[in-house]
């Protein structure tokens, strides 16, 4: 299990074992520092001092102390985690109770025993040597250094204190020696921390959870019990069973044969050995192995750290030195029961200082009281830092609520993010990096990042904001936790959003003095090049050709030029296969007042008037729309009044060098017909679209289909209890697919949009939208940019009675109504004309009545 406070972090795995202590950074709550412990040892009931095997077994690391251990749920007071431990193999009833709080923790252990010879029970840690560097007590309040050399000065005794009898070994090995409870209180300290020990021995009637005043011996059942030891000096090997001999009572540990048994066993494992003992143990020093050296790494556990020859530096345990009926047994008195407790209290430090007191009254005991504060803890298993997750949502900076995907170009965002997983007595630590992509998968590197520092109560600030993102399509935010001593790393799925395309108003001019202003008709070669062409009254009341180039960031008017003695010019519809190859088509009053064909061809630089045909004897003719699919070769449709005075469908045929009219026929009984739009995908491939007046005098859907030799008529439906219908443009993705636009009048005489495809066999009607509350709606132009994405623009007049644009988009499944702006101020709008030359990109134009009643010029651009 881990136990986690503000102050320290100790991960504690099977009965006895302490496998690693973090304490916490000077000023800086729950950043931890280092493990301080190296190593960890259990031993139940050493051997006599003549036997190589312990009564129990010398147990240490994951050998045979993993079980019997629990996490109980009572409280003690303030307290907030702790774990009981029981039992012994020899039959000792043995419990340790474990009590964390905030800023300290204690060790309560509990020793029943029956008569029986053992030498000890004792549990110890082992001292990363580097990371402790110096050892405080009350015989060395100026400290003694940790350096991996044995220093029997410190806390070695002749005497059991309380009874004043010798101790049973003299020299202080902490491998097998027990040493006095006068070294209590102690302080091991080190560049990351210090931890400070004191140590109680109890009666069997009073457990204390504080600190007492130094024991009063009269209230103990035994007094040959010492509960404290902490040297400087080397550790053995911890594989088990001691692997050298042992000394006897009296001998140090710089026993000879302790030295040739260390030896002997390092010649086993790769030591290079000489025969010469002090020269061959030499080698075997507690400092850190150079990389000539044969050394331990630990497996499992801090592999990262290597192990001395003989180990790591030091040790701390709680020792019971207690017989009955046994040779040790100075007082003659059974045990029957004991109880000790240790306190450790982990300091942050940068540096060794000596924190305990060297008075006598009270020697150690200033340091530690009161500050068993209630534990804020997090218990998880062993020492796998608790699994996070981090939830992201990205807001919408204007309206501060989570991003919709339907924001529009101009929008800007930020992203939030929470970690997942946080125990509520323990908030989280440690930054969360977000990211930014300008794409909606988090793939290639990050347009942005920006790192912020978690909060005390485990929140994560928010993200700064994206700025108006101008460009349509998909964003991406991820958060990634960088985890802490507590918590995981994780990094958040990737998070899409998108920008959408909307339309938007563009600044177009106007031909100074120019009155009814209009652009029908436009055409975008390229997403940064369009062309719209129409017309204008100028100051001397005669209406004029007129054409406008888009070049990608503002429109600009172009000189177009009028037949000669033209009383009145329009151009309608243009047309365009590159930047320098549009043709416009249209009409013109000659003068004699008749209205016939125009036609003009833009090279690049400028606009010339082409000749075009009029059918014979007809009254008058115009070219409504126009379809070229190279530079030379256009198609034109439109219609004309016969000397009958019957209008009639029409088609003129441009092939680079002239203009020709085409033979096109009308629906069996109609009385009249018009051809209002065009679409080509090769020259023997368009569909021209328009309406026909039925023999019972009903306006009909109209299409026409050109093979490369002749045109004709295609079925189209109307839509049911229509009581007109008309079909004005047309635009096909492919030679297959076409989509056709304009309006019908409902059985209840309302107009209202209308659309239909063509599927390569059939013409059908599609289901469109008209804005809510419209009292009639048009569509005027069609553009597809695929088989799934067309736009149709046109006009809609509102509850309120005023003409509004409207633009309607096709997915490849259903019409959905767009919004479309409106000149601030404007009394009238409405588009006609629309291209797009991508999915995402159309412009459409027409005209708006200004606030002063002029009709000016309008485009919008979708994008």
């Amino acid at each position: 299990m881990t136990i986690t406070t503000p102050t320290y972090r100790v991960y504690a795995s099977g009965r006895w074992m302490v496998r690693e202590l973090n304490v916490t950074a000077p000023t800086t709550q729950s950043s931890y520092g280092p493990n301080l412990i190296s190593r960890w040892k259990g031993r139940a009931f050493q051997s006599s001092p003549d036997s190589s095997v312990s009564v129990v077994g010398f147990e240490d690391e994951q050998v045979n102390w993993e079980l019997n251990d629990a996490l109980l749920g009572w409280k003690v007071g303030p307290v907030r985690a702790i774990r009981e431990t029981w039992g012994a193999d020899s039959g000792t009833n043995v419990t340790k109770t474990e009590i964390y709080y905030r800023d300290a923790f204690t060790y309560q252990y509990h020793v029943r025993v029956h008569p029986i010879p053992p030498d000890g029970l004792y549990t110890s840690w082992d001292m990363r040597y580097g990371y402790d560097t110096k050892y405080y007590n009350q015989l060395n309040p100026g400290g003694v250094p940790i350096d991996g050399t044995n220093s029997h000065n410190v806390g070695e005794v002749d005497q059991v204190p309380v009874s004043g009898q010798p101790a049973f070994f003299n020299s202080c090995d902490p491998t097998f020696d027990v040493c006095s409870v006068i070294d209590n209180p102690e302080e091991v300290a080190g560049p990351n921390g210090a931890m400070v020990f004191a140590a109680d021995i109890l009666p069997s009637h009073l457990v204390s959870n504080v600190p007492s005043a130094v024991p009063d011996p009269s209230t103990l059942l035994h007094p040959a019990a010492v509960p404290f030891y902490r040297d400087d000096a080397c550790f053995d090997d911890g594989t088990g069973d001691a692997p050298v001999p042992r000394p006897q009572p009296g001998e140090t540990s710089t026993d000879s044969r302790v030295e040739q048994g260390y030896v002997n066993y390092w010649s086993t494992r790769g030591l290079t050995t000489t025969g010469n003992l002090a020269t061959d143990y030499s080698h075997l020093t507690c400092s850190p192995p150079t990389s000539s050296q044969a050394h331990y790494q630990e497996p499992g556990f801090d592999t990262y750290q290597t192990m001395p020859f003989q180990g790591a530096i030091g040790e701390l345990g709680v020792h019971y030195f207690f017989t009955a009926d046994s040779d040790n047994d100075f007082t003659g008195i059974p045990l029957d029961e004991l109880d000790a407790e240790v306190w450790v209290y982990p300091v942050p430090l940068s540096a060794p200082v000596n924190l305990i007191s060297t008075t006598a009254s009270a020697p150690g005991r200033n340091y530690g009281l009161n500050v068993q504060t209630p534990l804020q803890t997090i218990v998880t298993p062993f020492n796998a830092p608790a699994g996070t997750s981090v939830a992201t949502t990205v807001i919408d900076d204007a309206t501060n609520a989570a991003w919709s995907n339907t924001e529009i170009a101009g929008a800007s965002a930020h992203d939030t993010a929470s970690i997942g997983g946080q125990q509520t007595s323990l908030p989280a630590s440690g930054t969360v990096t977000y990211s930014f992509f300008k794409n909606g998968t988090c793939s290639g590197s990050a347009t942005s990042t920006q790192t912020v520092t978690v909060s005390s109560g485990g929140s994560v600030p928010n993200s700064s904001s994206t700025g108006a993102l101008t460009a349509t399509g998909s964003y991406a935010f991820r958060a990634a936790y960088s985890g802490d001593s507590n918590y995981g790393a994780s990094t958040s799925p990737c998070e899409p959003f998108s920008i959408q395309p909307s339309w938007k108003l563009q600044s177009t001019p106007n031909p100074t003095g120019a009155t009814v202003n209009g652009l029908y008709g436009v055409a975008c070669p390229s997403t940064t090049q369009c062309t719209a062409v129409g017309s204008y009254k100028n100051s001397s009341n005669v209406t004029v050709t007129t054409a406008q180039q888009w070049n990608g960031s503002s429109w600009a008017i172009q000189s177009t030029p009028n037949p000669a003695g033209a009383l009145g010019s329009a151009l309608l519809r243009v047309a365009c296969t590159s930047a320098s190859a549009c043709t416009a088509v249209g009409y013109d009053n000659n003068s004699a007042n008749v209205t016939v064909t125009l036609a003009e061809r833009w090279n690049g630089s400028s606009w010339v008037v082409q000749a075009t045909p009029n059918p014979a004897g007809a009254k008058s003719s115009v070219l409504n729309g126009v379809a070229c699919t190279s530079s030379t070769q256009c198609t034109a449709v439109g219609n004309y009044v016969s000397s009958a005075g019957t209008t009639l469908p029409l088609a003129e045929s441009w092939n680079g060098s002239a203009w020709s009219v085409q033979s096109v026929p009308v629906p069996s009984g109609a009385l009249s017909g018009v051809l209002s739009g065009v679409a080509c995908t090769s020259t023997s491939a368009c569909t021209a679209v328009g309406n026909y007046a039925s023999s019972t005098g009903k306006r009909n859907t109209l299409a026409e289909r050109w093979n490369g030799s002749a045109w004709s008529v295609q079925s189209t439906p109307n839509p049911s209890g229509a009581k007109s219908s008309q079909l004005v443009s047309v635009a096909c993705a492919s030679s297959t697919v076409c989509t056709a636009v304009g309006s019908s009048v409902n059985s209840a005489g309302t107009t209202v949009t209308l659309a239909e495809r063509w599927s390569g066999n059939s013409w059908s009607v599609q289901s469109t939208p008209n804005p809510s509350g419209a009292q009639s709606s048009v569509l005027a132009g069609v553009s597809c940019s695929s088989t799934t994405a067309c736009t149709g623009v046109g006009s809609s007049v509102n509850s309120a009675g005023v003409q509004v644009t409207l633009a309607e988009r096709w997915n490849g499944t259903s019409w959905v109504v767009q919004s479309t702006p409106n000149p601030s101020g404007a009394k009238a709008s409405a588009l006609s004309g629309v291209a797009c030359p991508a999915v995402n990109l159309c412009t459409a134009v027409w005209y708006s009545v200004n606030s002063s009643n002029l009709r000016v010029t309008l485009a919008e651009r979708y994008s």
